[in-house]
């Protein structure tokens, strides 16, 4: 499976890399996982296949449990 996460922006903090690589190294045994920044996430998005699944990551959205996830 091919996970890409797209970060709208740059991650500057350090402790958020830290965390970012953590997840990268816990996943990367399942996953092809690759974390890439862009400066327009519509932009970005636009050019999706049909096949692909976007899943957004909000603040104020729903909650899932890994199941219905």
């Amino acid at each position: 499976m091919n996970i890409d996460i797209i970060l709208e922006g740059k991650l500057k903090e350090p402790c958020f890399k830290i965390g970012v690589e953590e997840f990268k190294k816990r996943l990367l045994g399942y996953v092809n996982l690759r974390i890439i920044e862009v400066s327009d996430i519509k932009e970005y998005a636009a050019n999706f296949k049909k096949n692909y699944f976007i899943i957004a990551l909000e603040i104020n959205g729903n909650t899932l449990s890994s199941v219905e996830f």
